[in-house]
């Protein structure tokens, strides 16, 4: 059972460092003239884990290009602010659980429009080709980390196990008065209860990888058994 569960880590933290193992050649989130990235995640669980990548953009609707995400789309962009977030997860073909939910961490109410979850929501990926489209959220929302305090958290949840590997989100967006800064981000395997441990960071687009270093630790951990 060990051997076992040292080979799952093993092969996790392995992908980590392979882009091609870990993502699709699918590249769907619309190009942003303002700010744009790719971030790579992993995560061993008892049963296995979870690996993939997020793509990430920030549109500037005031900017020389405009609104670009939903240009042509016919989409309306949700809540008040000048700046539109874009997330989008690709679940990893070498994943043997379901992504259940992801959330932006660190966010500040006084950086969004009222009311307040008018500002996040989700945008169909392939509104033309039912084959294409990603999974959508089942539950969107902000919250904060204390009562009426920031910093808030920012929250997409798939439940019932549809974001399997192999698959991908919707555009998973959010609006707000502010620009970029680097940011933090969370995911777990079930709806949570609880809200996840908070940065401190005000308004995320850039998300920091925090898999590699995890990973690294169980299979030292695992070594030393």
């Amino acid at each position: 059972m060990k051997a076992t569960r040292r080979i799952f880590i093993l092969i996790f933290v392995t992908a980590l460092f392979s882009k091609n193992t870990l993502a699709t050649t699918t590249e769907i989130l619309p190009e942003s003239s303002h700010y744009q990235g790719r971030s790579y995640f992993s995560m061993p669980l008892e049963t296995g884990g979870i690996a993939g990548r997020i793509d990430f953009a920030v549109y500037d609707t005031d900017g020389p290009n405009g609104d670009e995400l939903f240009a042509g789309t016919g989409a309306t962009a949700p809540g008040q602010g000048q700046y539109i977030y874009a997330y989008q997860i690709f679940s990893a073909t070498i994943s043997t659980d379901a992504l259940d939910y992801f959330g932006i961490l660190g966010l500040h109410e006084n950086n969004f429009g009222t009311p307040l979850n008018d500002n996040i929501g989700s945008i169909n990926d392939s509104p033309e080709d039912p084959s294409e489209q990603g999974v959508a959220p089942t539950l969107s929302y902000f919250t904060f980390t204390t009562q009426h305090e920031p910093p808030m958290l920012a929250a997409w949840h798939f439940d019932n196990g549809f974001l399997t590997a192999g698959r991908h989100s919707f555009f998973l967006v959010m609006r707000s008065s502010q620009d970029w800064v680097p940011g933090e981000y969370t995911f777990d395997k079930s709806f949570a209860d609880a809200i996840p441990t908070t940065g401190t960071n005000p308004e995320p687009a850039t998300i920091t990888l925090f898999g590699i270093g995890f990973s690294l630790l169980l299979v030292k951990r695992r070594k030393c058994l």
